[in-house]
């Protein structure tokens, strides 16, 4: 059962995301989500659980876009389990079924959190013990030294990759600043559009 926030469990008010926000904010959080659930279930049944640039992607976005909407629970999970599939890429690792109960668990953290920043009676998810064990995880990979790759070896991937990155976030915060300022033009007066705006282009820099 879903619980209610009140003033005894709550230590500080959280502001309500603005409801247009909300909308933009809630499909694309679907979209990404969508691909890390086909994964997920790919994944599944496959012996080698390679982490795909699709994943990876889709995690990276999710991230920023989180951080544009300063849902910073989402952000902060989405930005984590990015990290903790790079590592694997760096160490071309495969994902155990741990890792893929690990990635599940944060997909559901990240939708139950959604649904609380749509509605302001609901209590977000207790996600501190998650993040702290993938955290643990993370600084546990990042004391270990990533295996050197030979130089004939070496290809340009790892560049087109960050690249098709860059242009496809930089591409949903574009769309985003294109609403925004439909939504000033349709009234001068919404200062939450204005305050947008302005977190989307320093973003966007």
């Amino acid at each position: 059962a879903e619980s209610t926030r009140t003033d005894s469990c709550v230590p500080e008010e959280i502001a309500p995301m603005d409801p247009a926000l909300y909308e933009i904010f809630s499909k694309e959080v679907a979209d990404h989500l969508s691909t890390v659930d086909n994964y997920i279930e790919k994944a599944s049944y496959d012996k080698l659980r390679y982490v795909t640039q699709d994943l990876l992607r889709a995690l990276h976005t999710l991230a920023g876009s989180a951080r544009m909407a300063q849902a910073d629970k989402i952000a902060s999970i989405a930005s984590k389990l990015e990290h903790y599939a790079q590592e694997h890429v760096n160490r071309q690792m495969a994902l155990e079924e741990d890792d893929l109960d690990r990635l599940a668990e944060g997909v559901k953290y990240i939708r139950e959190d959604l649904v609380a920043q749509g509605d302001p009676n609901l209590e977000p998810p207790e996600t501190a013990e998650f993040e702290e064990a993938l955290q643990k995880l993370l600084s546990e990979y990042e004391s270990t030294s990533i295996p050197e790759i030979g130089a004939e070896n070496y290809t340009e991937d790892s560049d087109h990759d960050l690249i098709d990155l860059f242009i496809e976030e930089a591409t949903d915060i574009l769309e985003f600043l294109e609403t925004t300022l439909q939504r000033i033009e349709t009234d001068h007066t919404d200062r939450g559009a204005f305050v947008e705006l302005h977190r989307s282009l320093h973003t966007l820099k």
